[in-house]
């Protein structure tokens, strides 16, 4: 039998058949309440899931002024505050990190011909070839010579409030086929 005490120590007082003892072992360093088994709840403990998302599909283009950014034409699915999307045709896509936390990015994209592609974060140099911009811009990068087939790169990656985010290419374009087997950029909050 194992319980949590206020002090947030586990104890156990037996195990089956053994008669063994167990006591003041440290809980972890996690706060708030989490349902117990029985319905009650562990003071001390707790785990917050978010359900922030941007789901966009369907590259027409890349922008005329940030030349390397691709547009996105359907907003698929735009769940929780966590994340701001826009689209511009001379800006190009943007996701703004409005929460700071672990957020899984994916980029997909079928292309027409041999490319550089992949996820920047806060880079200024919007009309330069991702596989050539600052390095620590660049959080996932790939390159494919396999045309009119579904590519992907994809990153968990800890943002920061302000934190900008693109769908970023090298030289080609994209093709308009839409959904995960086409063109699509999803964002998600993980913790």
């Amino acid at each position: 039998v194992a319980s949590i005490d206020q002090a947030g120590l586990l104890t156990a007082t037996s195990f089956a058949g053994s008669g063994a003892s167990l006591t003041a072992l440290p809980a972890a360093n996690i706060t708030g309440t989490l349902p117990a088994i029985d319905g009650s709840s562990l003071t001390g403990v707790s785990k917050t899931f978010s359900q922030s998302r941007i789901y966009v599909d369907g590259a027409a283009t890349t922008a005329t002024t940030n030349t390397r950014i691709t547009r996105f034409t359907n907003t698929v699915e735009s769940i929780g505050s966590d994340i701001t999307y826009t689209d511009s045709a001379s800006l190009g896509n943007k996701f703004v990190i409005n929460t700071a936390g672990v957020y899984n990015v994916a980029y997909t994209a079928v292309f027409t011909y041999a490319v550089w592609y992949g996820i920047s974060v806060n880079s200024t140099q919007l009309s330069t070839y991702i596989n050539t911009i600052t390095a620590a811009d660049r959080i996932a990068v790939s390159f494919t010579s396999a045309l009119n087939v579904v590519n992907q790169v994809s990153v968990s990656y800890r943002f920061a409030a302000g934190d900008v985010v693109r769908a970023h290419i090298g030289g080609g374009t994209v093709t308009t086929a839409t959904g995960r087997a086409g063109t699509a950029f999803t964002i998600e909050r993980i913790t």
